[in-house]
């Protein structure tokens, strides 16, 4: 199996909509729509759902077929990349990295055991 291209794609893919989802709340302000954060969060989700087909194309070229396991690799990236974009996550209290670190660590065991 190709392990680092799928991990720099699943990257690639949960960052860049991670982007788009911290971009989003910034769209509607007090007045209307503000056109510079509405791109920025379309860019995201375009640049995401790019990498998120690619990933899926070398996912099922290595016989991952399975639209759950494919999704829970998008998840973890995406969801480590919202935790770093906003920063929040660099404060969280011990238990609670300990909590996300598990839950990764069950992504990650859901995909290598279920394909």
């Amino acid at each position: 199996m190709r392990v680092l291209p799928i991990v720099l794609l699943a990257m690639l893919a949960g960052f860049a909509d991670a982007f788009g989802f911290s971009r989003a709340p910034h769209i509607w302000v007090q007045h209307g729509v503000s056109a510079t954060a509405l791109a920025q969060t379309l860019f995201g989700f375009l640049v995401g759902a790019v990498a998120y087909l690619a990933l899926v194309r070398l996912l099922l070229s290595c016989d991952i077929r399975t639209p759950e396991v494919q999704a829970m690799i998008w998840l973890a990236a995406c969801s480590v990349g919202v935790g770093t974009a906003s920063g929040h996550a660099y404060h969280w209290p011990a238990t609670e990295k300990l909590v996300g670190v598990l839950v990764l660590a069950g992504i990650a065991w859901l995909t290598v055991r279920v394909h």
